[in-house]
């Protein structure tokens, strides 16, 4: 396995992955391309909260939130997810757990059922 790491859409240097974790997650905090490859699959590694702010301002939620029968609700359009709460900031918590147990289940089980059954096999 090998990882590449560079400023730009050229990675620069090429070192083995298992040998310079570190010097792969240091190259993604710093905001530089590290590309981890094995065989002809190839992974990127990212910082998580610059990846989450690109993410927010790229894709919003388009939350809504609905003041109703003495709480809140929040919903997303297009997701199968809703949360309540008797105040706002319950609902919001509420929301975020959601989300995560979403997210969660997407990784355990809906990712391969949205691929189809193949990649189930070939997993």
């Amino acid at each position: 396995m090998s990882a590449e790491i560079g400023a730009g859409p050229s990675p620069t240097v090429v070192v083995t992955a298992s040998a310079k974790l570190k010097e792969l997650l240091d190259a993604a905090e710093r905001g530089r391309s590290a590309a981890v490859r094995h065989g002809v699959q190839s992974a990127v590694v990212v910082d998580g909260e610059r990846l989450r702010r690109i993410l927010a301002r790229g894709c919003p939620s388009n939350a809504q939130v609905v003041a109703e029968d003495g709480g809140w609700s929040v919903f997303i359009p297009g997701l199968p997810v809703a949360a309540d709460g008797r105040t706002f900031d319950e609902a919001i918590d509420e929301m975020i757990d959601t989300l995560r147990e979403y997210a969660a289940d997407w990784q355990d089980h809906l990712l391969d059922a949205a691929r189809g059954p193949a990649a189930v096999v070939a997993a």
